[in-house]
């Protein structure tokens, strides 16, 4: 069995910041909702999520080489998956951008105009999120990425490596310049997302996993191999699991049992966005990094 050895740190880089950026947003949009009102941290979310955008797809036409293949694709909606995914990063990037100019220019639009973006900017994200699975999922020549699981699972990653993002931008750098005491209760409920999150994460990759084990195709036995007992079992395990899973779930959990906003509440809530971070990553790359190569070996 043979690893593919086309896709590698810049797609894993491209799914892992496309995610933040979908996640970022609905971040903001769950954060609107549960006040009702624009509040610090639906603006951050708004304000990560269109750079985010932009380096994931710089990274993605870095890696493909050929930036008119996704003019292409964009011309040809209905001929793949992969070419719808392209109308679903253009949408998600013009209405990402529109709100990320209103909010950045500080230029207020009408509440029907506003409520509209809202509803096809959380629709695009989802879809967005959803997507960067599906990328992998459509690529046949790797039977271990050949599972609907794999878009559901970094949907849910995606969830919360955007809460952490967001998070720390709002604990460390936004607290210094205004006072967050009042994003307190958007911030715990941002953390009880976040372990609904993690907990739905490990439970799809243990299927996901268990799923590929009993695989009838032994590229997909070998991929599961090398990730739990193999040459990727080491990240895999301390990083994805350990750190990624385990421990933000532990500081999550810490967080919101506390009542009010202190120092021990910032503390958890960065330890626990950062350890999504690292976990979120390392997601990506080493289900990149199993790929074996079956019966057909060009992903491109």
């Amino acid at each position: 069995m043979q690893f593919q050895a086309n896709w590698g740190l810049l797609i894993a880089l491209y799914l892992f910041l496309a995610g933040i950026s979908a996640g970022a947003y609905i971040s903001a949009f769950v954060s609107k909702l549960k006040t009702g009102s624009d509040n610090i941290t639906t603006r951050v979310g708004v304000l990560i999520a269109f750079p985010c955008l932009i380096l994931s797809l710089l990274f993605l036409f870095l890696d493909l080489g050929k930036s008119f293949n996704f003019m292409y694709a964009f011309l040809r909606p209905f001929s793949s998956v992969i070419a719808a995914g392209t109308w679903i990063l253009t949408f998600f990037f013009i209405v990402s951008l529109i709100q990320w100019l209103s909010y950045f220019k500080n230029k207020k639009l009408s509440i029907f105009i506003e409520n509209i973006i809202w509803g096809f900017g959380f629709v695009s994200a989802v879809l967005t999120a959803f997507y960067t699975g599906v990328l992998l999922w459509e690529m046949q020549g790797v039977p271990f990425w050949n599972s609907i699981l794999l878009p559901f699972l970094f949907l849910a990653s995606a969830i919360s490596t955007g809460i952490a993002t967001v998070v720390i931008i709002i604990l460390i750098f936004v607290s210094k310049k205004q006072d967050i005491r009042q994003e307190y209760s958007v911030l715990k409920f941002l953390s009880q997302i976040d372990l609904w999150a993690i907990g739905i994460e490990a439970c799809i990759l243990a299927i996901y996993l268990a799923f590929n084990i009993l695989s009838s195709k032994p590229a997909a036995v070998t991929s599961v191999y090398n990730l739990i007992t193999g040459s990727l079992s080491l990240p895999f395990w301390s990083l994805v699991i350990l750190i990624g899973l385990i421990g933000s779930f532990y500081f999550d959990w810490k967080t919101i049992k506390i009542k009010e906003l202190s120092p021990s509440f910032i503390l958890n809530n960065i330890l626990a966005s950062f350890c999504l971070l690292i976990g979120g990553f390392m997601l990506r790359y080493l289900v990149l990094a199993a790929g074996t190569l079956g019966t057909l070996a060009n992903l491109y």
